[in-house]
């Protein structure tokens, strides 16, 4: 029986009549469970075109406005970047710029080192030099030299008590030299004094400038003036037959010395 049934059951259909002047009547025929499908899957074509609009016209929307600020964020970025890229170039170029100069210094200072080093041993040299032209300049002012340019012997004067004991007391030497012989300054200096001697007829006396001062007593007139200044060697009194005798001494600080202790005589 129930098969029966099933079989006498009629089958909805929907009758779609396409009026066309052209072509005439068309019908299509279709199930009704097919309709409810294609239907239901047009409605929901028409939902999601709905939630697409939707979704365009609100969501989208935001989603835009965000991209736009990340790429303006983004833009930012790259501007900062660019701009930190140019500052490490001008940086990187400053860096290489003081390295340059100080190279450029290093060597200047080494330079400079060097003039240096070689200014200091001139200067040396030349201090030393002039300390050498000093002691040779300071050698000239001590009378170590003859007081006489030619031969002479040293004499004891035996017959005069008081000239001897005025001898002893300055410690002066006597020079007997040759008639014409030439009395000469003994060592560079200023004639400080030209004037009578009871004993030999005149004197001479030469400040050395060095607490040296000597004294030339002879019997001629004296060639010199108080306030020349004399070279080693320089003309002092020209001897003649009468005038032979030399007395000759020496004082340091105050005090006469040996003037024996102080003649070079060379050759």
């Amino acid at each position: 029986m129930a098969k029966k049934e099933s079989r006498n059951k009629t089958a909805d259909t929907v009758k779609i009549i396409y009026d066309s002047k052209r072509k005439g009547n068309k019908e299509y025929h279709a199930r009704a469970g097919i309709l409810r499908m294609s239907l239901t899957v047009l409605f929901l074509l028409v939902v999601a075109l709905i939630c697409y609009a939707v979704y365009c016209s609100i969501v989208l929307p935001k989603f835009s406005e965000q991209n736009q600020i990340y790429a303006e964020q983004l833009a930012q970025l790259k501007a900062e970047n660019q701009t930190l890229l140019a500052e490490k170039g001008a940086l990187e170029t400053q860096k290489t710029a003081l390295e340059t100069e100080n190279t450029e210094l290093l060597a200047g200072k080494q330079t400079l080192e060097a003039e240096v080093a070689s200014l200091t041993e001139t200067v040396e040299q030349q201090q030393a030099e002039n300390q050498a032209r000093e002691a040779a300049e300071a050698e000239e002012y001590i009378p170590k030299g003859f007081p006489l340019d030619g031969s002479a012997q040293m004499k004891a004067d035996d017959d005069e008590v008081d000239n001897m004991t005025a001898n002893e007391e300055r410690k002066e030497v006597i020079f007997q030299a040759e008639d014409g012989a030439n009395v000469a300054a003994t060592g560079k200096g200023l004639v400080i004094a030209v004037e009578e001697d009871e004993d030999y007829g005149n004197l001479v006396s030469i400040d050395h400038g060095n607490g040296y001062i000597s004294f030339y007593r002879n019997g001629a007139s004296s060639v010199v003036r108080v306030g020349d200044e004399v070279e080693r060697g320089e003309l002092l009194f020209v001897t003649g037959k009468k005038t032979t005798e030399l007395g000759y001494s020496i004082s340091k600080d105050g005090s006469y010395i040996d003037p024996l202790e102080m003649i070079e005589i060379n050759g």
